[in-house]
């Protein structure tokens, strides 16, 4: 694996070519606290999302996650990406969704999705933000599992903490992992 300040860029699933800070994407500034680790944009089709996944995994594997933890970040951010592409862009492609992962002083691990898709629902943003998510208990049956929400619970149940923002037309997604 290649890096450049630590940064990886998404380029293909198996390869990961190093960022020059003057091509990161102007979309994250990011806090001179933060170190960081990953900035990119995938077009919204969902085969990109196993190219996310795969830089994910391999940004995590380097900075010594647990691999525990890497697989809970990397379903919560497949779990909102997909979301973003199928609820948000109606499954259209040619729609960007831009990317960065900030490793914090805290021993926090933040991935930033930003995108230009419809707003996401209050009820949906509410239950995310103040923490609302359960998954069902083990012990029920199939016939009593709920049909819908089962991404948005993934979410809430692997991230430490999700904020949301809708600004000049773009929706502001940070899950952030407690490490």
């Amino acid at each position: 694996m290649y890096s450049v300040n630590g940064s990886y860029s998404i380029e293909n699933r198996n390869s990961y070519t190093p960022m020059q800070p003057e091509k990161q994407h102007p979309e994250f500034a990011g806090a001179p606290s933060q170190t960081l680790m990953l900035t990119d944009s995938i077009e919204s089709r969902r085969e990109n999302i196993a190219r996310v996944e795969a830089a994910l995994e391999a940004i995590c594997t380097d900075a010594n996650i647990a691999k525990k933890r890497v697989f809970f970040i990397t379903l919560a951010t497949s779990e909102a990406l997909c979301n973003i592409i199928e609820h948000g862009y109606a499954f259209e492609t040619g729609h960007q969704i831009d990317i960065a992962v900030y490793r914090t002083p805290n021993n926090t691990l933040e991935v930033a999705l930003s995108d230009n898709a419809r707003e996401m629902p209050p009820p949906l943003v509410t239950k995310l933000t103040s923490r609302h998510c359960q998954m069902p208990d083990t012990d029920t049956s199939l016939e009593q599992l709920p049909e819908s929400n089962w991404g948005t619970n993934l979410i809430g149940h692997t991230t430490s903490e999700v904020r949301y923002d809708r600004t000049d037309g773009k929706n502001h997604l940070t899950l952030c992992f407690t490490l």
